[in-house]
Formats: structure tokens, C-alpha cells, sequence
């Protein structure tokens, strides 16, 4: 048998946790970071750009919680973020040089 105010508790915890705007953005900024994993998962650099978001996000946030390890965990991880942005955009200019290197020397060959 449901005890329906066990339920109605929970129910408005969950209402209550939610209308929170600390604990709200904590749970977009999860989901955001959770895309730009599937973006870098998926080779696309712009997942470095949603990490720098929640990342920046999760360090002021742990900041203001007292959770001063987390907070310098997720500022590393933003670090991180730009340096693998920059890696990435430099390794795909490298490759499209080579490229266009390649093409040219097809080109020359057929010739």
C-alpha cells in the first residue's frame, strides 16, 4: 500500500530542491558539461567550449560551498579545456595543411 504522504514529502523535496537556483544550475551545468563530453567523444572541438561553461560554473560553485578542493579540481579541468581547445585547432589546421599538400602533389603527378 503507498503511504501517500511519504510521497507528498518527497515529492515536494523534490520541488524544493529544484526551485533552488544554486541546485538548478548545478544540474544544467551537468547537463552541459555532459554534452560537451559527447562532442569531444564525437571528435567535435566545440565540446571544449561547454566544458569551459560548466567547468568555470562548478568552480565558483564548489568555491561558495566550501568545497575548495573541488574548486581547484574544476579550475584545472578549465585549464585543461582551453589548452585541448587550442590542440585541437592546431592539429586540425596541421592536418588540413597536409591536405592541401597531398592535393597538390596528386595534382602535379597527373600532370
Amino acid at each position: 500500500m503507498v503511504n501517500w504522504v511519504i510521497v507528498g514529502e518527497w515529492f515536494n523535496a523534490v520541488i524544493m530542491w529544484w526551485c533552488d537556483p544554486w541546485n538548478f544550475l548545478s544540474g544544467v551545468m551537468s547537463f552541459i558539461a555532459l554534452i560537451g563530453t559527447f562532442m569531444n567523444a564525437e571528435r567535435n572541438k566545440w565540446g571544449f567550449a561547454f566544458w569551459l561553461i560548466s567547468n568555470l560554473y562548478m568552480c565558483v560553485r564548489f568555491f561558495k560551498i566550501g568545497e575548495y578542493a573541488q574548486s581547484v579540481l574544476f579550475f584545472i579541468y578549465f585549464l585543461l579545456a582551453i589548452k585541448g581547445a587550442f590542440v585541437w585547432t592546431k592539429k586540425e589546421q596541421s592536418e588540413a595543411h597536409l591536405q592541401e599538400e597531398n592535393i597538390e602533389v596528386n595534382n602535379s603527378e597527373n600532370s
